[in-house]
């Protein structure tokens, strides 16, 4: 696990993606952001993300790589 955030309520979220994926029996990719940063990014090989721990968030939002 990353470096835990310093917003408690962010904290919780981060806490929580390792929950996500047994809700589903699909792979799930997620990031966790705040308004500026990547907090936390989760990748399955089947549904990649373009989007890295610590890497800004880009104008627009995360964007997939698989169309």
């Amino acid at each position: 696990m990353e470096k835990p955030v310093s917003n408690e309520k962010l904290a919780y979220y981060q806490e929580f993606l390792e929950i996500i994926p047994m809700l589903f029996q699909e792979d799930v990719s997620m990031a966790l952001a705040d308004t500026k940063t990547f907090i936390d990014v989760r990748i399955s090989e089947r549904l990649p993300l373009n989007a890295k721990t610590g890497q800004a968030v880009p104008q627009g939002g995360a964007q997939s790589t698989r169309l």
